[in-house]
Order: structure tokens, then sequence, then C-alpha cells
């Protein structure tokens, strides 16, 4: 008993030391951030196997929420249970909520265009996390699209995402990557099963081929020899998709009952969002629940849905919403971090305490039901994966979901620049041979040279400093 208790403590000793830092240097968006734990959990820490890592991805990507907060989540569930996950939640999250909550207290405060310093080091900085997400693409590629029809599945998923957004568009790819696998393996297992049909050949009519001829007939073996390929095809792939047995804290009865308390609690969101003379607490908890439930797509699609719903309803004026989403897009961590300066400028009018009331309401109900999803689908995860069709579904949707990161690279390339003339403008980073020299060296340095990811966006933010220091002496 005393010996598990300090394994527990051990391990979330290690949650700790492996997450400090992450809440701080996890700038680009969502796809950088996979990155990072690309690095983290399996090259450093050794917590996942690249099979692990895709498989969770591809949930991350098909569930609503934040996939890169779901994904950090999860590892840590896996390795240290409940309390390990929401250590790592609050270590992750945290750090960059408290500025935004602190941000909606002093909104009067701040300018409306950040200063010239800020935007050349979050150019550093994202151009660093380009070269990250660029490397791991490269890695899980490699690893994970390993044959033609993972290669053709992840080409068409970056294809359609570079070219066409959605809030469906991931779980949409996702599903048919699965898809196209699991039929391209029923006509693989269709196909030995008729081909071990045509060899068949009954004892009487071999008896019968011997008499004749004096051995036993060759087209049988003729016949018999592409029902061996086909089956050594399926027994290799299935060799291929062994991994590592995971054992899981909680039991998959507990997972369909926490899924049961997402849509409880969805149902109770939908309620306080839309019920005239409700308080205003519970509609901002409400609102912020309903939008964590809803939203495919992360960042991107959550920002313009977030501003229907605050600055149409008077929780804060255009210009109050522009300051946070510049903040906001200057720091580190997750996107869905700005719920803590909307909700804390919704409750503004009840003084600091109000504020800061209001920042935790909105953080929790935004994070909460992609937290609860993952808490569910996971149990329901490590006892199902290693079914056949399973793990053949998987084959698709993490082949998918690689595409996805492939296309991350270049919509983060096309519009990653601040444009320091124009605040709602971005620039190609190809049009900055400064930005392109530093994705270059995140990639090489982490990728080849054993150099720390985090080591690649420190340089990228001091590269952005140097460059404004020359500037600003011109």
């Amino acid at each position: 008993m005393a010996q598990n208790q300090q394994r527990k403590h051990s391990k979330l000793g290690e949650v700790v030391r492996a997450y400090a830092p992450l809440g701080f240097i996890t700038f680009g968006g969502p796809q950088a951030h996979i990155a990072l734990f690309h690095d983290y959990f399996i090259e450093k820490f050794k917590w996942v196997s690249p099979k692990v890592f895709s498989e969770l991805f591809s949930i991350a990507s098909a569930l609503p929420g934040p996939a890169s907060t779901q994904m950090a989540y999860a590892f840590a569930l896996l390795y240290a249970g409940p309390v390990g996950g929401a250590v790592s939640f609050l270590m992750w999250t945290l750090p960059v909520a408290l500025i935004m909550a602190a941000a909606a207290i002093g909104v009067s405060y701040l300018p409306e265009q950040l200063p010239l310093v800020v935007l050349k080091i979050e150019n550093g900085l994202t151009s660093s996390a380009i070269g990250l997400t660029a490397l791991a693409a490269y890695k899980l590629g490699t690893k994970i699209n390993v044959d033609p029809l993972t290669q053709i599945l992840g080409f068409i998923s970056a294809a359609v995402a570079i070219n066409y957004s959605a809030a469906w568009l991931f779980p949409v790819l996702m599903i048919f990557g699965g898809l196209v696998t699991y039929l391209e393996h029923y006509y693989t297992t269709w196909r030995a099963r008729r081909s071990e049909a045509k060899a068949f050949i009954t004892p009487a009519a071999v008896a019968v081929a011997e008499d004749e001829t004096g051995a036993a007939a060759a087209p049988a073996d003729e016949e018999a020899r592409p029902s061996q390929i086909a089956t050594e095809v399926v027994s290799n792939r299935a060799e291929e998709e062994e991994d590592e047995h995971i054992e899981f804290s909680y039991s998959s009865k507990i997972g369909l009952a926490v899924l049961g308390i997402w849509l409880v609690l969805l149902v109770i969101a939908i309620v306080l969002k839309t019920v005239p003379g409700i308080p205003l607490p519970l509609n901002i908890f409400g609102t912020f629940y309903f939008v964590g439930s809803i939203i495919f797509g992360g960042g991107p699609v959550v920002v313009p849905l977030l501003k229907d719903y605050t600055v149409s309803v008077g929780w804060l004026t255009d210009r109050e919403f522009l300051i946070g989403f510049a903040l906001i897009n200057s720091a580190p961590g997750p996107q869905f971090n700005f719920s803590a300066f909307l909700g804390g400028l919704a409750l503004r009018s009840l003084g600091w305490g109000g504020s800061i009331a209001g920042s935790i309401l909105a953080h929790i109900g935004i994070f909460l039901p992609g937290l609860l999803l993952m808490s569910a689908i996971i149990p329901l995860w490590t006892e199902f994966r290693k079914k056949k069709y399973i793990q053949v579904i998987f084959r698709g949707m993490g082949a998918s979901a690689v595409g996805l990161v492939f296309a991350a690279v270049y919509l983060l390339w096309s519009k990653a620049v601040n444009d320091v003339n124009n605040a709602n403008n971005a620039l190609s980073i190809s049009q900055f041979p400064l930005y392109v020299a530093i994705v270059g060296f995140s990639f090489l340095s982490v990728g080849f040279l054993k150099f720390p990811s985090y080591g690649a966006v420190l340089v990228g933010g001091l590269v952005g400093l140097i460059e404004w220091a020359v500037v600003s002496r011109q």
C-alpha cells in the first residue's frame, strides 16, 4: 500500500516536471502544440509510443473542444490517473489564464495596438513553432503513413484542409480515413478467403491427379499462393499493429457515466444560456460550456463564435474583444484561454471579485466539456483498441490526422507574421528571410542535432527581440 502511494506521488512529480514549462513555451497554435508534445511525450519522457500518440491525436481531432488541451490531458491521464490529468490541465492552462484574467481587470489601461517589441517577439516565436510543426509532420508521416493507402489518405486530408475550412471538417476527415481503411481491410480479407476457396482441393481430387501424373497437381500450389500472400499481408499488418498493453485506472462503465454527466451538463447549459432571467454568473457558465461542447476545429473556429456570444449581448465592446484577441494570439498555450478574459469582463460590474469569478466560470465552462469527453473515451479506447476492426479504423484516422499536421505547416506559414502597419492583417513568412531561417533552425536543431524544443522556441523569441532592437535604432 505504501509502495503504491509512493509510486503515485512519484508519477505526480513527473507530471509536474513534464508540464511545468509547457504553459510558457507552447506558441503557435494547436498544431504547434502537437509538435511539441511529440518531442516531449514520445522522445523525451517516452510516456507513449508513436502509435498511441497517433490514436490519441485522432480521438482529440474527432472530438469537440480544444484538441491540444485534450491531448495534454490524455497523456497525464494515462500516465498518472485522474489526479495527474487534473494537475496537467492546471499547469497547461493556468499561467496564461491568470494573465488573461488580470488583463480583464486592467483592460481600460491596455493599448489598442500592442507594442512593436511584442509583435517582433511573437513573430520569432511563431517561426520556431512552424519549424517544430514541420518536424512533427515529418516524423509522424514516416512512422504512421508507411504504405500507399495511408499516404494517399494523408495527402487527401492535407489537400482538403488547405483548401477548405469548416467547423465539421476535422471529424469528417477522421471518419473518412477510418472508413477507407476498414473497407480496404474488409476487401483484403474477402480476397484472401476467396483465394483459399479456389485453391481448396479434396483428397479424392489429389489422388486422381497423382494417379494420372505421378505427382500432386501443380495448379493447386499456384492457386494457393495468392491466398498465402494475402494471409501473410494481413498477418504482417497485424504484427505491425501490435502495441504495448495499456492499463487504465478506471473502467469503461465509469467512462460511460462520465459521458452521461457531459450530456446532462450540456442540457443544463442550454437552459442557462437561453432561458430569460437566469442570473448572469450561471448564464456565463452555460454559454461557455455550450461553446466548448459544440466547437470542432479549435481556436480559429471558437473566436468568431465567442465574439457573437459575448459582444452581441453587451458583455464587452468590439474594442475590448480585439484587445483580448491580440493578447491571446501573443500568448502561449491554448487559445481557449481567451475565455478567462471574456468572462472577467462579463462580470466586471461586480468589481474585482466579480471579474475573478467570471474568469473562473468561463474558463471552467469552456474547457470542462472537452475534458469530460476525453475522460469518457479513454477507458473505452483502452478496452477496445486491441480489437482488429478498431486497429484498422485507427490506421486510417491516424493517417488523416497526419495530413492535418502537414496542412497546418502550410496554413501557419501563409499567415504567420504580424503586419506592423495593419493589426488585422497577417503576412506569409516567405516574405521575411530572417523568419524562414528561424523555421529551418528549429527543424534542423531539434530534429537532427538533439537541441531541446523549448530551446528552439526561446531562440526564436530572442531573434525577434534582436530584430526589434535593430529596427528601433534605424
